[in-house]
């Protein structure tokens, strides 16, 4: 009988409760919920991490916004990824500041004219001074809101725009080589495809017999297929400075554990366990 009751009249609190975890519920009225959500449930959530860095943001504490918003960039395959770099491109981006400049009435003061006359000529120049710079400043602001929003007209919403700075790359690694050596490959061919840091960068890492093509980086764009070839990848190098200044590795264990055909210029080999391959989190060369 009490099995019955319970599931025909559930708790009307568990309405206005949010699960964390097994036994640990928080208020969604809680003004506080998101930092109790990191505290006791997923501390790597890039939920709960971008929705406290747009909080802080609101509350005008930058070093708390910016912390929590590359917090939840770490995970590309976040859907907040691209609303978390939108934030710490708003919060970095250099504020704009229009000086007045002063006006003298020491000219008119020289001219022998009585105090009272100059002082009122002083004051109306200063006011036309004013005014002129008002309208200057507000021109200004209108041309920047202009050009802001003309800005993503050129793409198709923000994660498309970001997306689009990404440039993905093959590298050729040779068939003996083992995860240590993958990794360390991976790391140094990501740092120097970043252009000194100006763009990110993801590299996929294919097995190749080939001594010619070894640690050989080449655009994905640039060879036949490519969109296909990347699904043989073993291995996955990410690299954006802008964001993280260590280079994401990691390694895929093939589909059912077996060989697939070799392709043109590269073939995969037997993958191992997923027990058996590391994720790594390195810093770029010279770091």
């Amino acid at each position: 009988m009490e099995k019955n009751k319970t599931a025909r009249f559930p708790n009307p609190l568990h309405r206005h409760l949010v699960k964390i975890d097994n036994g640990v519920y928080v208020s969604a009225n809680d003004p506080n919920a998101y930092e109790k959500m990191l505290r006791y449930g997923d501390r790597t959530s890039p939920e709960t991490h971008y929705m406290l860095g747009k909080k802080y943001e609101e509350l005008g504490d930058k070093p708390k916004a910016l912390h929590h918003y590359r917090e939840a960039a770490r995970t590309s395959s976040s859907p907040y990824y691209g609303r978390a770099y939108e934030g710490i491109r708003r919060l970095t981006r250099p504020a704009v500041v229009q000086a007045v400049p002063a006006v003298s009435v020491s000219a008119a003061a020289r001219v022998g004219r009585k105090p009272a006359t100059a002082a009122v000529r002083g004051g109306r120049g200063a006011l036309w001074v004013g005014i002129a710079a008002s309208l200057l400043l507000l021109a200004l602001l209108a041309a920047e809101a202009v050009l802001s929003s003309v800005k993503p007209a050129a793409t198709v919403g923000k994660r498309v725009t970001y997306e689009a700075s990404v440039r993905p790359f093959f590298v050729y690694l040779p068939y003996d080589a083992n995860d240590a050596k993958v990794a360390e490959t991976m790391r140094s061919k990501a740092a120097e495809a970043a252009r000194d840091g100006r763009d990110g960068v993801r590299l996929y890492g294919l097995w190749t017999a080939d001594a010619s093509l070894y640690d050989k980086v080449v655009p994905l764009d640039a060879v036949p297929d490519g969109e296909t070839k990347k699904r043989g990848a073993f291995v996955l190098a990410e690299y954006d400075p802008s964001v993280d200044k260590a280079v994401r590795i990691r390694f895929f264990p093939q589909e059912g554990g077996t060989a697939k055909a070799p392709g043109e210029g590269a073939f995969t080999r037997p993958a191992l366990s997923p027990a058996g391959r590391t994720s790594y989190a390195l810093p770029p060369s010279g770091d």
